[in-house]
């Protein structure tokens, strides 16, 4: 969603994420046998073109969310009762107020807590990770998922315990038989987009999965992606796109958080989920949590986000080592979509890892940018004329918190790291400060 209801690369991380989550078996935990049946999903792509899809309103007086909408995938027309006027007036103050704070946002991370619900066979998965998004369309997660413990299973028992006693809903989900769900184990997964690509990789069996972004949904457009959510898309689209309400049709102005019911009108949004709630917060325009129900409503994905930081000038160490490329060294390489775009990746095992490229250190401190460098392989030296790692003076910081930061950088980021290969960044200076370069030009103050 930047730029508007857009994605996070982290969105469209998030929706591999949630299509692969809602697919994929979970792994080596005590996951009751299921019938083929039950275990068939819709295969589902990381991304797809949508503007054939657009739905167009029955005439130019129509509001966005009573678009007539072609749905192949047989999704009614309308799900939510229609607002009157004041609570799309409402409505649409939300979606103005979110679309422009999403503009401002250029880099996010935070941590992402996932809860999968199998409504079918009465089981949980845990997991918890780190994310990062920089705009318009880079970002990675990381989900590690939680470990199962004696311990946690008889808090879980307790709590509901706990609320029977005291005659409330439990704070866990509960099977037919009033015991939580059994608790099983999820794969550790990675999701990374550059722009261009995005990789999935199962760290154990060291397998990365490339698929390739179509061009017409690279940039801005990537705000097409299945899991639009963690920004706010400008109103109109959003409510061609999507049907939206507040939950049980209320708002109130004056609560710190506003929750969201929504409906996909477009056939491949609603081939991967049926509807979502979102939680947003009213303060940061943020969502605290998003939960979306699969096209069947028998699962039940939640993400929580937490520990957010917008527009920090220092991305988590993960980011600065590799940026939102991975490295694919050792891993099997499988072009999942070569039809949009080429050889994304050699379908061969043991394929070359993929080229290192300089980060964008812009606004870094600089001797996290120099580490992040050397972490590529680039060694800074004293003797200039060896070092591949050179520092500048640049111009004098107006404000505290850019001193000794990174005002600009060369070769710019993107570039391939080649042998030779040198970088110079130039630094902001401190104005209050006297700063001696030597003579080679290398700051000599630090």
């Amino acid at each position: 969603m930047v730029k508007s209801l857009a994605v996070l690369c982290c969105t469209t991380v998030l929706a591999c994420a949630t299509a692969n989550a809602q697919s994929r078996p979970a792994a080596k935990g005590p996951v009751p046998q299921q019938p083929p049946a039950a275990r068939a999903s819709v295969p589902v792509r990381p991304v797809g073109a949508t503007r054939s899809d657009e739905p167009t309103a029955a005439s130019p007086g129509d509001s966005g969310n009573q678009a007539v909408v072609e749905v192949k995938s047989g999704v009614p027309e309308r799900r939510l009762p229609v607002m009157n006027a004041e609570l799309q007036a409402q409505m649409d103050g939300v979606l103005e107020k979110w679309s422009k704070s999403s503009e401002q946002i250029t880099r996010l991370e935070g941590i992402v807590t996932r809860i999968i619900y199998d409504l079918t066979f009465e089981t949980e998965s845990q997991a918890r990770g780190d994310f990062a998004y920089e705009k318009p369309d880079k970002g990675r997660i990381d989900i590690t998922p939680e470990a199962i413990t004696e311990k946690l299973i008889a808090e879980r028992e307790q709590l509901v315990e706990k609320a029977i006693s005291e005659k409330k809903p439990p704070r866990v989900r509960c099977r037919k038989d009033g015991k939580p769900f059994q608790l099983v184990t999820c794969q550790r997964e990675q999701w990374w987009c550059d722009g261009t690509r995005i990789f999935s990789l199962d760290l154990e069996k060291k397998q990365a999965m490339v698929s390739q972004i179509p061009v017409e949904m690279q940039g801005g457009n990537i705000m097409d992606s299945p899991l639009p959510f963690l920004f706010g898309m400008p109103p109109e689209r959003a409510k061609r796109r999507f049907e939206m309400g507040f939950h049980e049709g209320r708002f109130d102005a004056k609560a710190p958080v506003v929750r969201l019911v929504i409906y996909p009108n477009l056939p491949q949004d609603g081939q991967n989920w049926h509807h979502a709630d979102v939680m947003l917060d009213m303060k940061t325009m943020l969502p605290v949590a998003v939960q979306m129900y699969d096209p069947a409503e028998t699962r039940i994905t939640v993400y929580r986000f937490s520990d957010l930081q917008i527009n920090e000038t220092l991305f988590q160490k993960l980011i600065f080592r590799s940026g939102f490329t991975p490295s694919l060294r050792d891993y099997n390489l499988v072009n999942v979509n070569p039809e949009n775009g080429g050889a994304a990746a050699p379908e061969v095992a043991g394929g070359p890892a993929a080229p290192r490229v300089v980060p964008d250190l812009k606004g870094v401190p600089f001797k996290n940018a120099v580490s992040a460098l050397e972490e590529l392989g680039l060694k800074r030296n004293k003797d200039p004329q060896l070092s591949q790692v050179s520092l500048l003076e640049g111009s004098p910081a107006t404000a505290k918190e850019q001193v000794y930061t990174v005002e600009s950088q060369s070769p710019q980021a993107g570039s391939p790291i080649l042998p030779g290969t040198k970088v110079t960044l130039k630094l902001f200076t401190d104005p209050s400060r006297t700063k001696t370069a030597d003579k080679k030009g290398d700051t000599a103050t630090r």
